[in-house]
């Protein structure tokens, strides 16, 4: 009896898992085809989502470790869709070999990141461009994922950081660093690298700027606003490279005494503007 309970419960088990098996196996999303390839991989041709959560109905999933997931797709083709992949895919495709995204419309953002872990199985990446915002349109998906990355990754703790002009050719890619209104007493040390970076630090309590003299990450500030800081005198910027270099300075409402000559000359001198108020002594 003991021997006749203990097949029965193991092929029950078994069968079971063939169930199981077939289920997950037999999932397809509507506006996809699937079908296996000569090596006896998972295809998934998909065509006009709207969502990539249009790939996994949640219902209906077999769940695996810690996420409800699709069979173990090799190969994700997505086609003729509009896409801002909101949603991380890789937790629902851990066995995926290629990814085709190919004519598609897609939206380029800080949400779509993760694609960059995908890089090496994406096909085709130089034919993927981003359509959308207006500062990626036509740019590669991976330089433009890439780029918003690193920015994102070096952007001043608590301020803003917005990728504000992007050239097709990578050339001269300018960031807005916006640093206005955050009770800040000194100027940050680090910024995004290797980009022109126009950026707000008014309405602070800065009083020293010295940072900008020595610290080479400033020298790709050619924009900076001061105004309505604490500062009382630029003179550590005297002789300094950033000096030579940047093409707008505003201090308004400042408590600047006074403003060496030699450095209000040689600003006038390189055609920049300056913008100072009470800078002056007071009579």
């Amino acid at each position: 009896m003991s021997f006749r309970k203990s097949c029965l419960i193991f092929c029950s088990t078994v069968l079971l898992c063939f169930l199981c098996v077939q289920s997950s196996s037999s999932y397809c999303p509507d506006i996809c085809q699937c079908y296996n390839n000569y090596l006896e991989e998972t295809v998934w041709n998909c065509t006009n989502l709207v969502s990539v959560s249009q790939l996994w109905n949640d219902e209906h999933l077999p769940l695996y470790g810690d996420f409800q997931q699709p069979e173990y797709v090799q190969h994700l083709y997505i086609r003729d869709s509009k896409l801002d992949f909101s949603e991380n895919m890789l937790p629902r495709f851990l066995n995926l070999k290629t990814l085709e995204l190919s004519h598609n419309m897609i939206n380029c953002s800080k949400h779509l990141v993760w694609l960059l872990q995908l890089s090496d199985k994406l096909q085709e990446p130089e034919n993927i461009h981003c359509t959308s915002p207006q500062t990626f349109n036509g740019t590669q998906v991976l330089k433009a994922l890439q780029l918003i990355y690193d920015v994102d990754s070096r952007c001043p703790e608590r301020c803003v950081c917005e990728l504000a002009h992007v050239p097709k050719d990578d050339q001269y890619v300018t960031v807005s660093v916006s640093c206005n209104n955050l009770g800040f007493t000194e100027i940050p040390k680090i910024l995004p690298a290797n980009v022109t970076i126009h950026m707000d630090l008014s309405n602070n309590r800065i009083e020293d700027v010295s940072e900008l003299a020595k610290n080479p990450s400033y020298s790709r500030v050619t924009v900076l606003y001061l105004a309505n800081n604490r500062i009382q005198s630029i003179t550590s910027l005297e002789n300094s490279n950033w000096i030579e270099q940047f093409s707008l300075l505003s201090l308004q409402g400042n408590l600047l005494q006074e403003v060496l000559l030699q450095t209000i000359m040689r600003i006038k001198y390189m055609l920049t503007y300056i913008f100072l108020y009470r800078f002056l002594p007071k009579h």
